[in-house]
């Protein structure tokens, strides 16, 4: 459903994990849609398709609903009106684990036109975009073997520029042995891991390591640096994978070099 979702509007869903453990949701525009519980699954969907989908008799599901701002439960599923204001006719599907997976097929369209509906009606507020757990979905896609999507959302591309920002300043105040050890963990690291946030994040402290070694100048040309850098003073070098990141090279010290900007160009496109 993540993913059905993401490919509607990648910037109006958000996972959030509750601090305390007690719950795993996910929200679609402004509506949570599926929340994960440690004794049950709550699930989001529409009356009238659900009604067409559900078996008539031994059913252990709890239906939700509200009348003004009464929560009304009933296992009865004529009794219980609609859940959310904001998505008219939609009901909440409250099954104990031991049952979902005999459940999950007379769920599914309903809870996908459900999506529908949230998506195109509702939008994210800006607290559930800042609660978003990146690490849920990162355990999401190695459990399941899929790649799971993260949002993308309209002030993430500023906020991973200061993240980024914040990681180069700490990085230039490393000492040539604090950077050394730094490097010698991060050859550990990315043996056992393949995430891309942590891989470029570290990928910082193996520039900054080829930009030391270079001193200034250019490992094809030969020549010092065309200029230096306005807020530090360095000599401008740019780092260059000999053999692409996109063609099975790795981001690691024998595969990096120092190029002046004229360099770097020839080798990509002279």
């Amino acid at each position: 459903m993540i993913i059905y979702a993401n490919g509607i509007n990648r910037s109006n869903w958000n996972l959030n994990l509750d601090r305390s453990g007690k719950f795993l949701r996910f929200n679609t525009g402004q509506e949570y849609c599926i929340q994960i519980s440690q004794q049950d699954i709550l699930v989001l969907c529409l009356k009238q398709i659900l009604r067409k989908r559900l078996p008539e008799k031994d059913m252990n599901i709890t239906f939700i609903g509200y009348s003004g701002r009464t929560k009304k439960i009933s296992s009865n599923f004529q009794d219980i009106t609609e859940c959310l204001v904001k998505v008219p006719d939609s009901v909440g599907c409250l099954i104990k684990h031991h049952y979902i997976n005999d459940y999950l097929h007379f769920l599914r369209e309903s809870n996908v036109r459900f999506i529908d509906i949230a998506m195109t009606k509702t939008t994210i507020l800006t607290q559930m975009k800042n609660a978003h757990s990146r690490g849920s979905i990162e355990y999401l896609s190695k459990i399941t073997n899929k790649e799971i999507p993260n949002p993308i959302y309209q002030n993430d591309e500023r906020e991973l520029e200061r993240f980024r920002r914040m990681i180069i300043d700490k990085v230039k105040r490393l000492s040539d042995k604090e950077l050394e050890t730094e490097l010698c963990e991060l050859s550990v690291i990315t043996k056992k891991t393949n995430h891309i946030r942590s891989q470029y994040s570290r990928s910082i402290y193996i520039s900054e390591f080829i930009k030391r070694r270079a001193k200034g100048i250019c490992q094809d040309c030969l020549n010092y640096a065309p200029f230096c850098m306005k807020n530090t003073g360095e000599p401008y070098l740019e780092t260059h994978h000999i053999i692409p990141l996109s063609r099975g090279g790795n981001d690691i010290i024998s595969n990096v070099i120092a190029l002046c900007p004229n360099c770097h160009r020839k080798r990509h496109y002279g």
